[in-house]
């Protein structure tokens, strides 16, 4: 059975290296022989053939052809099948006869050995590790890396892009004959490379940023080869301190059960700390239940008023906004000479006041949620610059009307990306900004700057906003980020405000576990700093 087959390949497609399309040919040649002309499949072989012939890239023919492959032989390892195989001997066969060690594409490594597949998966994750560290892996650095390794084996492997693969497993063959020890010597070459790799990344990234990296790449590997069983095992040439959650896939069964016996055992143990604090505190729950009966009204009454809040105002003033943005539109048609201008000054009143109060709903529903505690912090790698910059430009037409200029000094700020959760920290940039700009006078100045700064000794930014306004009177000062509270003459600066703006900037910095402050002078002008740890 196998030399009929063999001779219907090799007679169709020779002996030369495979293109992925070739490769696809000689693998449905393979499967065409095995199967009845109108069995089953028939409909799944011609779909195949189909895909052979019309021009698509080659991945998406591999990505569509992939499936029908397995249905095939399925059918061909079945009682049913006239000529019955094993898929392993089917795919045994497809590796020797399609030469699918050297075929190009990732559907060949469904045909290679356990230990080839691995040792093909550890290239494809290096290779897709390097690329997506962009420049911060060039050759140049990479080549220094080579260097520095010890291990005469990676003597005559390197190249550009970093390894010759194909030289790289000739010599894993020429050290050895057992697949297992080429596997295992592989594993040990790649860890080390990827050990520095890693080392160098943090010194240029961070650690949660570098981990990234390798993780995207990990999950980016299994997506692409999820035909596959051995995707796991690349965990094994991963740095051994990241990843950990990651890495049970790879356990032997007596490792499994060890881990499993540990775990239990720390469980067991959490359980019963557990069990005589919920003692303790079943004695003090009945005292609590009627102060949490009485917040639970509360609480209510709160959502009670929001939801009358949502319901009641946003929808006219969303109404009463959208109709006069078209009464300006409409004014703005017009030719009625200084009327026009006088009218467009009552609508854009009416919209500025609208503004006002949608924004006070928002101030006081983020109120609410801290004092719900149901705020969160959606922290990411973000530039604090950029952030400061964004409020800059939303800010700039209001500074305008007043003739302030803006004037930012970026010169100091860092690249390094911080965690920062972008909304919220853009809401305090636009709090303090939009401060220093109605309590100025026109024509003024406010100064904005970045610096690296320490916070309990670590590293950390300062954004300074500096205004040369109204000032500050000294007995309010300690008031300032209190809710509600307004001073004296920003009131009469500025009669509109909650009172709520700097309240929420105190709670948004201090949720990045950062700090807030003020420097005033009445009459002189305010500078308000936020320090926020890298």
């Amino acid at each position: 059975m196998f030399n009929r087959i063999s001779r219907f390949v090799s007679n169709f497609f020779g002996k030369k290296k495979l293109s992925q399309k070739e490769f696809g040919e000689c693998v449905f040649a393979a499967l065409k022989k095995q199967v009845v002309e109108e069995g089953p499949v028939k409909e799944d072989i011609d779909s195949i053939a189909r895909l052979l012939s019309v021009d698509v890239a080659d991945d998406e023919r591999e990505k569509f052809m992939l499936p029908l492959y397995f249905k095939v032989e399925q059918y061909i390892s079945s009682a049913q099948s006239r000529n019955r195989l094993s898929a392993a001997e089917l795919r045994e066969y497809i590796y020797k006869h399609c030469d699918a060690r050297g075929a190009s594409g990732d559907m060949p490594l469904l045909f290679l050995p356990a230990y080839l597949q691995r040792i093909r998966l550890f290239e494809k994750y290096f290779e897709t590790l390097v690329r997506k560290s962009g420049t911060n892996l060039d050759f140049g650095v990479l080549e220094q890396i080579f260097t520095e390794s010890e291990d005469s084996f990676l003597s005559g492997v390197r190249k550009e892009s970093g390894f010759d693969w194909r030289r790289f497993e000739e010599r894993l063959e020429n050290e050895s004959k057992e697949p297992s020890l080429q596997e295992a010597r592989a594993e040990e070459v790649l860890k080390q490379i990827l050990n520095r790799i890693f080392k160098l990344l943090r010194e240029r990234l961070e650690l949660i940023r570098s981990e990234l990296i390798f993780r995207e790449t990990y999950e980016q590997l299994r997506s692409r080869f999820s035909f596959l069983d051995e995707t796991s095992q690349v965990m094994r040439i991963i740095p051994d301190e990241i990843m950990k959650e990651e890495r049970v896939e790879t356990l032997s069964k007596p490792k499994l059960v060890d881990e499993l016996r540990k775990r239990n055992q720390e469980l067991e143990f959490a359980l019963s700390q557990l069990s005589e604090e919920k003692r303790k505190l079943e004695g003090e729950q009945e005292k609590l239940a009627a102060t949490l009966e009485s917040l639970q009204k509360v609480d209510r009454a709160k959502s009670d008023f929001i939801s009358v809040v949502s319901h009641q105002f946003r929808t006219p003033l969303s109404a009463i906004r959208w109709n006069d943005e078209i009464l300006m539109d409409e004014i703005l048609s017009l030719n009625i000479g200084e009327k026009q201008e006088a009218l467009l000054d009552y609508a854009r009143a009416i919209y500025k006041k609208i503004i006002f109060i949608v924004n006070i709903l928002e101030d006081t529903y983020d109120v609410l949620a801290i004092e719900g505690k149901t705020v969160t912090i959606d922290a990411k790698p973000s530039q604090l610059w950029e952030i400061v910059a964004e409020a800059i430009r939303i800010l700039e037409p209001e500074a305008k009307t007043k003739n302030i200029q803006l004037l930012f000094d970026r010169s100091a700020a860092p690249l390094k990306e911080t965690l920062l959760d972008q909304q919220k920290i853009k809401r305090v940039c636009l709090v303090l900004l939009g401060n220093a700009i109605r309590y100025s006078s026109e024509n003024g100045k406010v100064n904005i700057s970045i610096r690296e700064a320490l916070l309990d000794g670590k590293p950390a930014l300062s954004c300074s906003i500096q205004d040369f306004g109204i000032g500050i009177a000294p007995d309010d000062i300690g008031n300032i980020f209190t809710k509600f509270f307004r001073a004296k003459n920003a009131v009469q600066a500025a009669p509109d405000g909650a009172g709520l703006g700097l309240y929420l900037t105190k709670h948004f910095v201090e949720s990045h576990r950062g700090i807030i402050q003020v420097e005033s002078a009445l009459g002189q002008g305010s500078t308000f700093t936020f320090v926020i740890p890298q």
